[in-house]
């Protein structure tokens, strides 16, 4: 017997259009691409990674889900990521033919970023912890949007959208990430003091290097190229002619400028505190006032007033959190009240030192030499609020505040120095609010949790605290943002640690019965 199979044209046409469509729309996403490539100049490449980071995004979410993801091996690349950018110079970069020249902490950064991606979106269990941190500490999140929300707005009234676009894309990739990326990955107290442990070490190796370039009075990177890589010679002739101010030889270390390598070492100063104060032995312990002591002729030879004042700063805010946990520890020990009522004491005695000591005088508020900077820092501001007031919601764009600002030091270069004017100036207002907010979120937690809590995690929490406090400061005077990185890592730390802090609080005990109407005999 046979039978005829008929088939709806229709059916049929459907058909050829999925089989064909999705080819043919892809072809055309590559012509228009291509076109692009070769229409813009290169100031606009950074816009084109957009398509091809959702590219890699839907293929990851596309993927059956695996039963394990990659977690330990992306851990120790973020271990590793944070270890090298913190002693890598940027201006010493792989150059292969034909290519662009290529950082060797960004390529490692490039190579986590398509791991934790893969983890982050084939991983049910990591979105849902994600999400659980989202709800329980809603403003850090929601302030670290909002700044991002922001610089995104700002891009519309930048006067060079393409320099606008790439610094929001380079913010994302390196700041934001390292953000998530802590938050997501740092899940056990053992983690949580490794990355503490690292950061010293980071600070360890910058001293050490700073004091070999005060002897030798040269950026000791420049002789330092291992096979494949160079310097750029353009850039290193402009860094070279900021390391000599009034005669004084300014180290530098791996950064830019002596400001953030100055600025680096203050922020590892509270971890430092940390291991000094809960180390089991007083062998370990004297390794760690040791490294206190040796971060004072480190920063000095900077000749960095910030750094300076920065060392004093995390030493008296420390002493005064160590001297009012003591005192509200023990109602009976007098050991805590003595110590904050010496804690006044210290600071007088630290003032009067300043009166009198010349040196420490110019070390930390400045002489002759530093008037010029002072004043132009001054003019900086004088000039700033009232464009700020101008454009007070979205600011000028993103890496145009300094342009709009329009100061120039006297050897005719742009600058500006106050990062904190500078967020409302790129951004706007509610940036300022988000970026002030963020910080002084972590600042306030991590004085509650020290305060509050008596878990081992509860120290950290105070030098994470300390180490914002710190940050603000010097962020009013500078503006560099080679530290940013990491300073937002130590953010999503302090997420991490009070998600752990949680945890270890007994649940809360179900509420007791109502008690009984009572009955009126009238």
């Amino acid at each position: 017997m046979s039978s005829i199979l008929l088939t709806d044209p229709t059916t049929r046409a459907v058909s050829l259009r999925q089989r064909v469509g999705w080819p043919v729309a892809l072809l055309l996403i590559a012509i228009v691409l291509g076109l692009t490539i070769a229409a813009l100049s290169e100031r606009y490449f950074a816009i084109l990674f957009g398509p091809l980071a959702l590219l890699i995004i839907v293929i990851f979410w596309a993927m059956p889900e695996p039963r394990t993801v990659p977690l330990h091996l992306a851990w120790w690349m973020l271990i590793g990521t944070f270890g090298l950018t913190m002693v890598w110079p940027s201006y010493i970069a792989l150059r292969l033919p034909g290519m662009p020249w290529i950082n060797l902490p960004r390529l490692l950064m490039a190579g986590f970023l398509v791991l934790w991606l893969y983890c982050l979106l084939n991983s049910a269990q990591m979105r849902r912890d994600l999400a659980q941190d989202h709800r329980d500490f809603k403003p850090a999140f929601l302030f670290l949007y909002g700044w991002i929300a922001m610089m995104i707005l700002s891009i519309g009234v930048s006067r060079d959208p393409a320099e606008s676009i790439t610094r929001t894309i380079n913010f994302q990739l390196s700041n934001t990430v390292a953000f998530f990326a802590v938050v997501s990955l740092v899940r056990t107290r053992w983690q949580i003091k490794l990355i503490a442990a690292v950061i010293l070490c980071g600070g360890l190796f910058e001293m050490a290097n700073g004091l070999i370039e005060s002897r030798l009075q040269r950026i000791i990177w420049l002789d330092f190229n291992p096979p494949g890589f160079s310097v750029d010679e353009t850039f290193v002739a402009g860094l070279l002619e900021g390391v000599w101010r009034e005669g004084y030889y300014r180290v530098q270390g791996s950064f830019f400028v002596s400001l953030s390598y100055a600025e680096y070492l203050v922020l590892t100063l509270p971890f430092a505190y940390y291991f000094m104060l809960t180390a089991k032995n007083w062998l370990m312990r004297s390794l760690f006032i040791s490294y206190i002591v040796l971060a004072a002729p480190a920063i000095y030879v900077s000749h960095s007033r910030l750094g300076v004042v920065g060392y004093f700063l995390v030493g008296l805010v420390y002493a005064g959190f160590f001297a009012m946990r003591s005192w509200n520890s023990s109602k009976t020990n007098l050991f805590g009240p003595i110590l904050a009522l010496l804690f006044p004491i210290l600071i007088v005695t630290f003032l009067g030192a300043l009166s009198v000591s010349n040196r420490l005088q110019d070390a930390m508020i400045g002489d002759g030499a530093t008037q010029a900077s002072d004043e132009g820092r001054a003019m900086q501001r004088k000039l700033a609020i009232p464009l700020i007031a101008r454009s007070p919601i979205v600011g000028y764009g993103m890496a145009q505040g300094a342009i709009a600002v329009g100061y120039s030091s006297a050897n005719g270069a742009g600058t500006f120095d106050n990062y904190i004017l500078l967020v409302a100036l790129d951004n706007g207002v509610p940036a300022l609010i988000c970026f002030l907010g963020l910080f002084g979120w972590c600042i306030l937690k991590g004085s509650q949790s020290y305060f509050s809590s008596r878990s081992d995690l509860s120290h950290i929490a105070a030098a994470i605290s300390v180490y914002f406090i710190a940050f603000l400061v010097i962020r009013w005077v500078l503006a560099q943002q080679e530290n940013h990185q990491f300073v937002m890592a130590v953010a999503g730390l302090l997420v991490s640690l009070l998600r752990l802090e949680k945890a270890d609080k007994p649940a809360v005990a179900q509420a007791a019965p109502p008690a009984p109407l009572a009955i009126v005999r009238r």
